[in-house]
Parts: structure tokens; sequence; C-alpha cells
């Protein structure tokens, strides 16, 4: 995606970064939010009248939700476009785990947020083991020359590097290196663009001189 000469590295598709985001990465205030919104959409702790802001603060502790919405709320704190589930399957699986002996019980907001506990921790011990293996396996080597003259050579010759600085470094040598780093073992892959058959004969009736609209 390029915006102004600006060329953002990744994956195309801007709804795809969410899935890096773990669980244990929000803060109280979005899992409440996502819990409130789950609840009732559009609900809100604000109000420019006081007293109906109150009244709903005041609402928050007897407000509940079932098992059965534990997946809306995943998909709310994740903010998904409607209709689509863009959460990560490892965030269902935790709050699975978490929740698992809640089904067809109500979950308040103050059980929520302490069986979130026991869901970010287990988020946390996951990443923690990813990074673990991604940081002690071997096969990253730095190595891209064997002499200072082969080295000379291929500069001279502008010859691209066999590997890029994310596959021979776990992390940054240079500061200008932190723009579109990625962590390790996180690995996107980047299409095209794809279009739709309506599209593509939309855009050859138009080169053809013929405007439909």
């Amino acid at each position: 995606m390029a915006f102004f000469g600006i060329t953002i590295l990744g994956a195309q598709n801007p709804f795809d970064e969410t899935k890096a985001t773990p669980l244990h990465a929000f803060s109280e205030q979005e899992f409440q939010k996502a819990f409130l919104e789950t609840y009732q959409p559009g609900f809100s702790l604000y109000s420019e009248d006081e007293d109906v802001a109150i009244a709903r603060r005041e609402a928050v502790n007897f407000v509940t939700i079932n098992h059965a919405q534990l997946r809306a709320f995943v998909m709310n704190l994740y903010k998904c476009p409607q209709g689509i589930d863009n959460a990560p399957s490892l965030s269902y699986a935790y709050m699975d785990e978490a929740f698992h002996d809640l089904v067809g019980n109500e979950i308040s907001l103050a059980m929520l947020q302490q069986r979130l506990v026991l869901a970010c921790k287990l988020s946390q011990e996951e990443e923690a083991k990813s990074l673990e293996s991604v940081y002690s396996r071997q096969e990253n080597d730095t190595r891209e020359y064997i002499s200072a003259q082969e080295l000379r050579t291929a500069h001279g010759k502008h010859h691209r590097m066999m590997k890029n600085p994310s596959e021979k470094s776990l992390v940054t040598m240079i500061e200008s290196q932190t723009y579109g780093w990625q962590k390790p073992g996180f690995k996107q892959e980047r299409r095209p663009k794809q279009s739709c058959e309506e599209t593509k004969f939309a855009s050859a009736m138009t080169k053809a001189g013929m405007y439909y609209y």
C-alpha cells in the first residue's frame, strides 16, 4: 500500500494487521467497551445529561452477557468489520479455556475481567514460547559474504543482497530498519491486486471508450 510515495511493508490487506494483536495487548478500558458493545450495540457510559451518565455507570454493575456472546465480544474487541470475523483463532481458544465452566451462565463485567486475567496469561505464555523458539533457532545466518573483496565487488556491480535484513538479524541493526520491521515469527504474504469479473468488464468498457454511467 502506497500513499504519497510512502510504502508500508507487509500485507496489503489492512484488516490482516489486527491478527497480529495478542489478547493481552488490550487494556481494561477496551475490554469494558467491548463488553458493553456486546450487551447493547451503541451503549456508552457518557452522555450530555449528567443524570443519564450516572444511571448508565450504575447500570454497568448489573449488565450481563451469556457464554454464547463471548465470540461477539472478541469480534467487538478487535473491531471486526460487520460480517467479517477477523479475530485471531488463538484468542477464541484462550477465551474458551478461561470460560469453559460458565456455559449457560450469565457473565457480569466483574466476572469477565476476572476470567480475562487467565486468558491474557495464556496469551502471554504462548507469545513467550513462540518468541523463544524463534530466537533460539540457528537458521538465521547473518553472513552474506565470505570476504571483503566479494563485498566490494557486489557493491560495485550494485548487486542486491540475497537476504533481507529481517532474514539475517532478529533485531534491527540501524534506526532506518525499524520502519516496516516485523517481529520474528510474524510473516504476512503480499498479494497482487485482485479484481472481480464485473470490475474487469467495466474497466475494459471504459478503456474502449464506452461509459456505462
